[in-house]
């Protein structure tokens, strides 16, 4: 009787162990499954930064493109109204050519007809 008391103590003490080594199975496993969702959080956490970082630079890419494209417009403009501007120089001077010349032949002719006028002049004199 005393040694199937024994036997009882052993296989209440072996089922205690059992308990004690599933428990620690069960918080092993817990643990390990904490640890992949934290993992994952991380990795999910790291593809977000990852991607907004990347929405961030095709923004500051295009807002870029977009400096540069009205840059290059706004010189554009420039240029053309740089062009215009001496065009209409050009043709303002030779207007004011024309003109001129226009004024020194109708000199000379006058001059001319003057001399012309002197000149039947003096001869009905004569």
């Amino acid at each position: 009787s005393t040694q199937s008391t024994g036997e009882k103590e052993s296989e209440k003490e072996k089922e205690k162990e059992r308990e004690k080594d599933q428990e620690k199975q069960r918080q092993e496993r817990e643990r390990e499954v904490l640890e992949r969702q934290r993992q994952e959080k991380e990795r999910e956490e790291l593809e977000q930064r990852r991607q907004e970082k990347e929405r961030e630079e095709l923004e500051r890419r295009r807002q870029e493109k977009e400096r540069e494209e009205l840059e290059r417009r706004r010189q554009e403009k420039e240029r053309e109204e740089l062009e215009r501007q001496r065009q209409e120089k050009e043709r303002e001077e030779l207007e004011r050519r024309r003109q001129e010349k226009e004024r020194e032949e109708l000199e000379r002719q006058r001059q001319e007809k003057e001399r012309e006028e002197l000149e039947r002049r003096r001869q009905e004199k004569e």
